[in-house]
C-alpha cells in the first residue's frame, strides 16, 4: 500500500452501487508520476484512464469517481494541475467536467 496520503484513504463510500474506490485508485495510480511532472505520460496511465473511462457507466459511477479523483488533486503532494488536468485528453478520453480540487461532482451526470 501507498505511504501518499493520496492514495492511501480515499473518501468512504454509502452508497453498494458506487464504483468501488479502490478500482478509481488502481486506474489513476499510473498517472500519478507524469501528474506530479516526474515522469512522461505512460500507456498504462492512458489504460488507466480508459478503464476508468468504461467503468463509470452509471451516474453514481462516475459521482464516485469524481469524489476519489477529486480527493487525489487535493491531496496528492507536487501534483502539477495543467499535466494532471491534460491526461485525459492526451489519452484520447474525453469527459464533460474539469478536473480539479474546486469541481462539485454531485451535480455530474
Amino acid at each position: 500500500m501507498s505511504s501518499d496520503p493520496a492514495l492511501a484513504a480515499p473518501p468512504q463510500e454509502t452508497d453498494a452501487a458506487l464504483l468501488p474506490r479502490r478500482k478509481v485508485v488502481q486506474y489513476q495510480r499510473p498517472c500519478i508520476p507524469c501528474a506530479q511532472g516526474k515522469g512522461p505520460l505512460t500507456a498504462a496511465c492512458c489504460s488507466g484512464v480508459k478503464g476508468l473511462n468504461v467503468a463509470a457507466v452509471s451516474m453514481s459511477h462516475r459521482q464516485a469517481a469524481c469524489s476519489c479523483i477529486k480527493f487525489t488533486v487535493v491531496g496528492l503532494k507536487s501534483l502539477q494541475a495543467g499535466s494532471f488536468i491534460g491526461i485525459p485528453g492526451k489519452c484520447g478520453v474525453s469527459i464533460p467536467y474539469p478536473i480539479s480540487s474546486s469541481v462539485d461532482s454531485f451535480p455530474i451526470e
